[in-house]
């Protein structure tokens, strides 16, 4: 019995995030937010990028932001910031969502731009994001 014990706790433990992961992952957004208010981008990033690796949909967000800042400005392509952006979005974030589906609005050569624009428009809003419900209200049909 001990035997089935120790395997159940052993199997149960290695499905689950490791408490100090998580630990570690609030420490790295508390860090990358305090650069990112002191304008120390590349420390922002690494911080956040370090807790987004971890499962840190907040840091994902925050990453996403600030990479699609420094690609606009340099006039790099978007596939990185976009990338964290939608796992992001995945996890639920309503920001990220609504930004996504803000994004594919302006991605006029994507064939699929509008479904992913009503894709993430209808998860923000469905995520009480306030400018997204507005968004599906007035793009709803009528009956």
């Amino acid at each position: 019995m001990n035997t089935f014990k120790h395997i159940t706790l052993s199997v149960l433990l290695a499905s689950v995030p490791s408490l100090a992961a998580q630990r570690s992952a609030t420490e790295w957004y508390q860090q990358g937010i305090e650069a990112k208010y002191r304008i120390k981008d590349a420390v922002a990033i690494e911080s956040f990028e370090q807790a987004a690796n971890l499962g840190h949909t907040e840091s994902q967000y925050e990453l996403a932001m600030l990479l699609l800042n420094q690609e606009l400005i340099q006039g790099k392509s978007h596939d990185e910031s976009i990338s964290w952006l939608t796992q992001a979005a995945k996890n639920n974030h309503s920001k990220a969502q609504y930004e996504l589906a803000m994004f594919y609005m302006d991605e006029y050569e994507n064939p699929n731009s509008e479904q992913l624009v009503n894709k993430w428009m209808t998860e923000a809003a469905s995520n009480n994001h306030q400018d997204a419900v507005a968004w599906v209200a007035k793009t709803k049909p009528s009956n």
